[in-house]
């Protein structure tokens, strides 16, 4: 693996140093953090809770694997909206997916930015073991730091942070924070509080034949924005988008068609209203629809840090 920034340890927060033999990471207070088959193991049984006992219950239960939820044209539209916002450097650009399994938006940007140094970090090694090998693969728990501070350029939450409960969300940010670079950026892609038919399925009888999670709930945007704000970080941009399923990662759904003419429908909507807004304004096509939260069934926002308060 051999990274060019350091890994740290998430119990001491201190850089890691590479074992001789090159199958683990040796923290200063000498524990070993095991690295097989190119995945860096940062779970540390001094800081196992519930959470992630669960967590990692939940996602070896999983009957879908190896198939991203979104077709390939949503990454590369993103990609292509957060390219220029990117820190100006001489060197390649350093991208975490954090929470990202199979590291799909990870994957994206790797793609794009073939020279950049790109993390996908997750709980589960089942899921990262389905990762490229072309990534920087950790198995972490991302309440607790595992990269080194002010190192990344993109840090991305990629449908994982509306899993974690308030007080871990809170934690969750802190690290992300801590390792952006000046000017990195933040960014966010959830499910979106502020969609009403989101809400309304949620509390239907249909929310079990599509969400795995009993937890499941969407992000509210100005919590986000809230509490990014008192870490030094402003919003560059955000929009609500309804995007295009994977149509081999619903037909693992028992109401597939159903569900695939939803999303379809909705993204259609999404789509037709972009150009009929490109067609009101000189403006460039921004990617995705500005005009309202509220119209799409996700919730995309990125943040840039400036000063740290």
């Amino acid at each position: 693996m051999s990274p060019s920034i350091d890994l740290v340890s998430p119990f001491t927060d201190t850089p890691l140093r590479r074992l001789r033999e090159g199958n683990g990471w040796q923290a200063d207070d000498g524990t070993i953090y095991p690295e097989n088959d190119g995945i860096v193991d940062l779970l540390d049984s001094r800081l196992h809770d519930d959470v992630v006992a669960n967590e990692i219950k939940v996602f070896d239960e999983l009957p879908i694997s190896n198939v991203p939820y979104f077709r390939d044209v949503l990454f590369g539209r993103v990609i292509k909206l957060v390219a220029p916002m990117l820190p100006k450097h001489t060197r390649p650009p350093v991208c975490v997916e954090l929470g990202g399994g199979e590291g799909y938006f990870a994957r994206s940007f790797k793609g794009h930015f073939p020279n950049s140094e790109t993390f996908v970090c997750d709980i589960s090694e089942r899921f990262l073991k389905l990762a490229p090998v072309s990534l920087k693969r950790l198995r972490c728990d991302i309440r607790y730091p595992f990269l080194q501070k002010g190192s990344v350029d993109l840090a991305s939450f990629w449908v994982s942070f509306h899993h974690f409960s308030e007080r871990d969300s809170a934690l969750a940010l802190n690290v992300a924070v801590d390792a952006l670079a000046p000017d990195g950026l933040l960014m966010f892609f959830e499910p979106n509080n502020d969609f009403l038919p989101r809400r309304v399925l949620y509390k239907s009888p249909f929310a079990k034949n599509i969400y795995f999670d009993e937890e499941e709930k969407a992000v509210a945007f100005v919590d986000i924005e809230n509490a990014l704000s008192r870490k030094g970080l402003s919003l560059v941009y955000k929009a609500g988008v309804s995007p295009p399923y994977s149509l081999a990662f619903l037909r693992h759904y028992t109401l597939w068609p159903l569900y695939f003419a939803a999303t379809e429908a909705f993204y259609f909507l999404d789509r037709l209203a972009m150009k009929v807004s490109a067609s009101k304004s000189t403006a460039l096509d921004s990617e995705f629809n500005e005009d309202s939260l509220s119209v799409g069934s996700y919730l995309l926002s990125i943040f840039r840090l400036h000063d740290k308060p």
